[in-house]
């Protein structure tokens, strides 16, 4: 009836399967953005105006309540025209995260508010437009790294619902079932 045995079902349902899951949705996520910012560099473009050009802070704080972390993100709100559509997006370029003060103020200097800018935006999908294309190194980063991940926990993962005999945790896990 399964193409596994019976009492791999209970790994079936573990944290292997969370990791692969959460492991597939990141690669998804990257990879998509990585495409995107990869095609970028061929959209046809058109000439866009800033409306804002801001630097954001997020403050992060740890489990413990006690630390803290201030991240600065560059915000850059800007208008276009597609087929006499007039359109506005916040797309600097795909990818673009959170840093230092240095950072997000640095982006946003390339573009102050009321500037003249060049928007790249897609073929067919107006809406998804980026000041910076072809910016897809992080995302290629990323993108690999969730794959590499994902192909070892899930290899793992599915070896190890197959041949539960080949556990090589199951002993530990009979001595700890043992001990209670």
């Amino acid at each position: 009836m399964f193409p596994f045995p019976f009492a791999a079902i209970e790994q079936f349902f573990n944290v292997g399967l969370a990791i692969t899951l959460g492991c597939l949705l990141a690669f998804l996520m990257f990879a998509t953005s990585f495409v995107l910012a990869f095609r970028s560099r061929s959209w046809p473009k058109t000439e866009g105006r800033v409306l804002e050009s801001t630097v954001e802070s997020c403050t992060t704080h740890s489990s413990d309540r006690v630390s803290r972390d201030i991240r600065y993100k560059p915000v850059v709100r800007y208008t276009y025209s597609v087929d006499d559509k007039q359109l506005e997006s916040n797309q600097i370029a795909f990818g673009y995260f959170t840093g230092s003060e240095t950072y997000a103020s640095g982006i946003i200097a390339k573009y102050p508010k009321r500037a003249v800018v060049t928007v790249f935006h897609h073929p067919k999908r107006h809406a998804l437009a980026v000041l910076e294309p072809g910016k897809y190194g992080m995302m290629l980063f990323l993108s690999l790294l969730c794959g590499a991940i994902l192909c070892i926990v899930s290899v793992t993962w599915v070896r190890l619902s197959l041949h539960p005999d080949q556990n090589p945790w199951a002993e530990l896990h009979q001595v700890q079932s043992n001990e209670k």
